[in-house]
């Protein structure tokens, strides 16, 4: 489509659909529907029977700033990582928060969260946050995250959350020392008091 009509493809590929079913019509239409924000008309096509390749749509869609038309091909798809994604550019961050509990994966946790520090959204971060720090090898990564944005005392709360979830591990304990030492020096002796078998005692020395 040299011209860019995507108004008139739109009304061309419908007739022609209407003679032949091919997935290649059904993709070119349902881009058409984006590019033309027919986002009802979207839709409701995808709801219905079709032969499109709904995720390459999707990302077409993604990677051209249509968040709003990819998000509902990626929800279409049953990809909720990517849903979680596009609520995210699209500023929903409550709802980038409700896609990432469905897709349950780390680097999706991760996206969210930081898109969330980035917006001062803490709340909303701590939830991400509490389902990245149980895994060792992501904690430092998230703690260099809040501190290089100046939020010590958003992540030292983050931790302290931390604590009591079944998945607290020695990282957890650990980190908490090393940033009461750096910030809040009061709280550093009590906690060790209480934690100091579940920490890496010479990591917190060092600090």
């Amino acid at each position: 489509n040299n011209s860019g009509d995507f108004e008139e493809l739109v009304g061309y590929l419908r007739m022609a659909r209407a003679k032949v079913k091919e997935a290649h019509l059904d993709t070119e239409l349902i881009y058409a529907f984006a590019r033309t924000n027919k986002l009802g008309d979207l839709e409701e096509f995808i709801a219905a029977p079709n032969v499109a390749q709904i995720t390459t749509v999707g990302e077409r869609c993604f990677d051209e700033g249509m968040f709003e038309a990819a998000k509902l091909l990626f929800n279409n798809a049953g990809n909720n990582a990517r849903v979680a994604v596009c609520y995210v550019r699209l500023g929903a961050f409550r709802e980038a928060v409700d896609a990432a509990t469905h897709a349950n994966s780390v680097s999706t946790w991760k996206e969210v969260n930081a898109a969330c520090v980035e917006a001062d959204e803490f709340r909303l971060a701590a939830i991400c946050g509490l389902h990245i720090i149980v895994h060792p090898d992501h904690l430092e990564e998230l703690i260099l995250h809040y501190e290089r944005a100046g939020h010590s005392d958003q992540l030292i709360e983050l931790l302290e959350q931390g604590l009591g979830m079944e998945g607290a591990h020695a990282g957890i304990f650990t980190e908490l020392s090393v940033l009461y030492s750096r910030y809040l020096p009061d709280k550093l002796m009590e906690h060790l008091r209480i934690f100091w078998s579940r920490m890496n005692t010479p990591k917190v020395l060092r600090a």
